[in-house]
């Protein structure tokens, strides 16, 4: 708790830089870094990530129901009671996480293909869309209420924690979750849209 309201503090008042003389050398923290200083690391950071999540990264079992729900549907099935053998107890989503992944499926799923062997790459897809839009939520979240510069801020720190990098790369729908509850957030003076995206 005492970390986290030194963190608030330091957000608003910013960090002052530490000098030292010329033998200890110099280190600063920066509280003016460009805001194009820290797009570009959004975008570099974005990049290792994904690049990751495409190149070097496996479907665990959530993200493998998400998109045979969606193949259900797409079939005209009920995800409900009819998963793949190897991934019975799958259907514990609500309807909405399968129609989530229904276009990623639509593009890169077949009844033909063993999606094992393909890697899942609508999993994938949905995992990266999301993340996407989690970013960018954060970003207008900023710069909405405080500046261009806490925005860029709110997306850096995004792109650059290890725990939503991992969630990314388990290709798992938990980001789905957080985007819809930061566009929540974001919506906050219109209370229907609010309620829409919360329910």
């Amino acid at each position: 708790m005492i970390l986290f309201v030194r963190a608030c503090v330091w957000f608003v008042r910013g960090v002052k830089p530490v000098v030292r003389d010329d033998e200890g050398g110099r280190t600063w923290w920066r509280r003016d870094m460009p805001v194009w200083l820290l797009a570009l690391i959004v975008v570099f950071a974005g990049g290792v990530r994904y690049g990751i999540n495409i190149w070097g990264s496996s479907v665990v079992d959530v993200g493998y129901a998400g998109v045979a729900g969606a193949q259900a549907l797409i079939d005209g099935t009920s995800p409900y009671g009819h998963m793949p053998p190897d991934n019975q107890h799958g259907d514990t989503y609500g309807p909405l996480n399968y129609a989530l992944y229904v276009p990623a499926a639509a593009i890169w799923n077949s009844a033909d293909d063993n999606v094992w062997e393909l890697g899942l790459p609508a999993a994938h897809a949905v995992a990266i869309a999301s993340d996407v839009v989690a970013c960018l939520m954060l970003w207008l979240i900023g710069w909405r209420w405080w500046s261009a510069r806490a925005g860029a801020l709110l997306a850096a720190g995004w792109m650059t924690y290890p725990y939503t990098g991992w969630v990314l790369c388990s290709n798992v729908n938990d980001t789905i979750i957080a985007a819809l509850i930061l566009a929540a957030l974001l919506a906050l003076p219109r209370a229907w849209l609010r309620g829409a995206l919360i329910a």
